[in-house]
């Protein structure tokens, strides 16, 4: 460093001191700016999650970071990000997104009667599956109540204090039957919930294909 250079930085450490700013403290903080960028916290924050997650799962949510918030954020100071930054991300990101969803379906579809065809198509797919699901849990609801009525000719569900204890078979297709019926219940819940959400979802579509093409 020249003896120019160092009288500058002596001159610029002494006015930050009489302005209240330790020189020392500022370049520690200017350091830890440079260190800490989202960018260099994320890549931190992945490492992290290296036994964790699969290396499927790492993949995903690399790519997903590094292609959405990475080119807005990636050089930014954790310190310095607020709610603004994340908000003008987000808008980014929705904009993307549907311009990515325009080219899509104006690259899939000719028509909406195609939409409609392949909304039909798989509807009618998962409404058969919720129809299986419904008559299996029927059926496992009726096997649960012959198990239950007959549990209760043993202890400790029979009134008789005479009554047998209960066998363990019994007891161990109780609790499979209970465990059975609580899975079941909750794929039928998750097939409705698909069913509803592909069914808005194809409409959407529909509608936003004829805004593209100008269908009234």
């Amino acid at each position: 460093m020249s003896l120019k250079r160092a009288r500058q930085k002596r001159d610029d450490a002494r006015r930050q001191l009489s302005n209240g700013v330790d020189p020392t403290l500022k370049r520690r903080a200017e350091a830890d700016s440079a260190i800490n960028t989202f960018k260099a916290v994320t890549d931190e924050w992945l490492l992290t999650k290296k036994h964790a997650l699969t290396a499927a799962t790492r993949v995903r949510d690399r790519r997903q970071i590094y292609k959405w918030v990475i080119p807005y954020l990636g050089s930014k100071p954790i310190a310095a990000i607020e709610a603004p930054d994340l908000l003008a991300v987000l808008k980014k990101i929705e904009a993307k997104q549907g311009r990515d969803r325009d080219r899509n379906l104006l690259n899939t579809y000719a028509s909406v009667q195609e939409i409609e065809r392949l909304r039909d198509q798989r509807m009618t797919l998962v409404s058969d599956q919720i129809k299986v699901a419904s008559q299996f849990l029927d059926l496992s609801r009726g096997k649960l109540k012959k198990l239950r009525d007959s549990s209760m000719h043993y202890k400790p569900y029979s009134a008789d204090p005479k009554a047998p204890a209960m066998p363990d078979q019994i007891a161990e297709d109780l609790v499979r039957m209970g465990n059975d019926m609580r899975t079941q219940e909750q794929n039928l819940r998750e097939k409705r919930s698909e069913e509803t959400t592909m069914n808005k979802q194809f409409e959407s579509d529909i509608a936003r294909f004829k805004e593209l093409k100008g269908i009234h």
